[in-house]
């Protein structure tokens, strides 16, 4: 089940970013797809401690790059939507079909 959820969230994490871009291929999505999935299969490993050891210390250093990965995602998500959600709603508002129809209101 591990495995799927990465491989999907692989994909969703490498195609949208360059279909937004315009820059959707299939070989260079096939690739960023299985190194992202890669790295997500990394991230999801774990790392246990034998049974019976108390927890006790500073989190894990997988667990910092996670999370350092994790704010680095939405920092790139949300520069990503800001651009083209503007654009968007930029070229709504101005387009001559949009203007048309409020005039013939």
């Amino acid at each position: 089940m591990t495995v799927v959820v990465c491989v999907m969230l692989g994909y969703a994490l490498s195609a949208m970013p360059l279909a937004m871009a315009g820059a959707l291929r299939s070989v260079p999505t096939l690739l960023l797809t299985i190194l992202v999935t890669a790295g997500l299969l990394w991230l999801a490993r774990g790392r246990r401690p034998p049974a019976g050891t108390p927890r006790t210390g500073p989190a894990a250093p997988g667990a910092v790059i996670a999370a350092v990965g994790i704010v680095a995602l939405v920092v790139v998500s949300g520069v990503l939507n800001a651009h083209f959600a503007s654009e968007h709603a930029c070229s709504w508002s101005t387009s001559p079909a949009s203007s048309r129809s409020r005039a013939a209101s």
